[in-house]
C-alpha cells in the first residue's frame, strides 16, 4: 500500500505542477496581466497623440487670437483717425454754418436797406411828380 501512495504522491505533484504552468499562452496566468498593461501602452499613446493634438490646437487658437488682437488694435487707430476727421470736419461744417447764417443776416440787411432805398426812391419821384404837377398848376 505504502508504494500505492507513493506513485499518488508523485502523479498528484506531476499533474500540479504541468496544471500550474499550462503551455497554451491563453490560459497563462500572465498573460492577462500581459494584455492589461498592452492595453495601457496604447491607452497611453493615444493619450499623448491627444495631448498634443489638444496642444495645437490651443497655439493655432492663441496664434489667431493674437492676430485678431493686432487687427482690432489696427481698426481701433483707423476709428479713431476717422474720428478726429470726422469731428474736424464736424468743426469746419459748423463755421461754414456760422459764416453762412453771418452772410444770410448781411444780405438780409442790406435786402431791407435797398427796399428802404427803394421806398425812398420811390417817396422822392412822387414828390418830384408832385411838384411838377404843382407847377403846372400854378403856372
Amino acid at each position: 500500500m505504502r508504494a500505492i501512495e507513493c506513485v499518488l504522491v508523485v502523479a498528484c505533484a506531476l499533474l500540479t505542477a504541468h496544471a500550474a504552468e499550462p503551455s497554451c499562452p491563453v490560459c497563462s496566468k500572465y498573460h492577462y496581466d500581459e494584455m492589461v498593461l498592452e492595453r495601457m501602452i496604447r491607452n497611453e499613446i493615444k493619450w499623448e497623440q491627444i495631448v498634443n493634438d489638444i496642444k495645437s490646437i490651443n497655439d493655432n487658437v492663441n496664434s489667431a487670437l493674437d492676430e485678431a488682437s493686432v487687427k482690432i488694435e489696427q481698426l481701433k487707430s483707423r476709428l479713431e483717425i476717422q474720428n478726429q476727421v470726422v469731428d474736424d470736419a464736424s468743426g469746419k461744417i459748423q463755421n461754414l454754418t456760422l459764416g453762412l447764417d453771418k452772410q444770410n443776416q448781411v444780405v438780409n440787411a442790406i435786402s431791407v436797406k435797398i427796399e428802404n432805398l427803394t421806398l425812398g426812391l420811390e417817396k422822392q419821384k412822387l414828390e418830384m411828380d408832385l411838384i411838377t404837377i404843382r407847377s403846372q398848376i400854378t403856372i
